[in-house]
């Protein structure tokens, strides 16, 4: 959805990096096989990073097979297969992705609002065909609800606005998971979704800014960039003793994760915040 949960590539190990490409592979099976040959309009790095932590988190084993496709029908390519966890990630993916769409047309203006508009039925049928548990649904839509009632209120608190985010991310991380392993898996959701919507919130306060939409620093005078850093640290710090607590029985699964978060998400909020104040360096 938002495409800001990377690795960093130097820093991992050759098996590392096969898996997770697999895995990337294996993600875009799933939502082809499950939702819809559209692939691209669901799926994104986040959501393999979603992938990642529910097989950790699950303790689920993945099958990697040589597998054809539409990008790639002359050399197959490794693909990872875990039907449960990437079904799971697959229908969660695009039942998110159909309620950001919509409250985009909400808050787009011009030819964005346009073709947001035109992609909705694409979504509201992969929506429909992702068949999302009732109750995990019914309480995405509260959580967005509630997110889009504080942004439209004029609550210019980035902290409340990340908080309802992070729920959100939360309870798709936990969901199935019960005693213990639920609870850290909640709180594992929780710091990465603030981080996401802070990072988020950012990187497109200039546009937001020049095209009068909602952005929960549009208040301030002055950026508070000092607060930002020590913020997204402290929630990427967060994640990282949650997921400490998981006994995760595959090493390279568990060192993807450990890159993403010691590595790529503070690389990618270098280069947000680097954009916001003109520093290149």
């Amino acid at each position: 959805m938002f495409g800001y949960i990377k690795p960093r590539k130097s820093e991992m190990l050759v098996r590392e990096h096969e898996v997770y490409k697999s895995v990337y592979c294996g993600l875009c099976h799933a939502i082809n096989t499950n939702i819809s040959g559209l692939s691209t309009l669901v799926l994104s790095y986040d959501v393999v990073f979603l992938v990642l932590f529910r097989l950790a988190a699950a303790k689920e084993p993945i099958t990697i097979k040589k597998k054809r496709c539409v990008a790639h029908m002359i050399k197959p390519q490794a693909a990872a297969f875990s039907p449960d966890t990437m079904r799971y990630c697959a229908c969660v993916s695009s039942v998110l992705s159909y309620y950001k769409l919509k409250d985009d047309i909400k808050d787009k203006r011009g030819f964005g609002r346009f073709k947001r508009v035109l992609a909705l039925p694409f979504l509201s049928g992969f929506r429909k065909r992702a068949n999302v548990d009732h109750e995990l649904e019914k309480d995405i839509a509260a959580y967005l609800d509630e997110l889009d009632g504080l942004e439209h209120s004029g609550n210019f608190v980035p902290d409340e606005c990340a908080e309802v985010f992070g729920k959100l991310l939360g309870r798709i991380c936990s969901y199935g998971f019960e005693g213990v392993y639920a609870h850290i898996a909640d709180e594992f959701g929780i710091a990465v979704g603030r981080w996401i919507y802070l990072i988020d919130a950012l990187d497109d306060y200039e546009e937001d800014i020049k095209n009068g939409e909602f952005n929960p620093y549009s208040k301030f005078e002055t950026l508070p960039v000092e607060d930002l850093i020590h913020s997204l640290d402290l929630e990427l710090s967060r994640a990282i003793r949650a997921f400490d607590l998981i006994d995760c029985g595959d090493k390279t699964v568990s060192g993807i994760i450990y890159n993403i978060l010691k590595f790529g998400m503070p690389d990618v909020a270098s280069g947000v915040i680097n954009k916001q104040t003109g520093d290149n360096n």
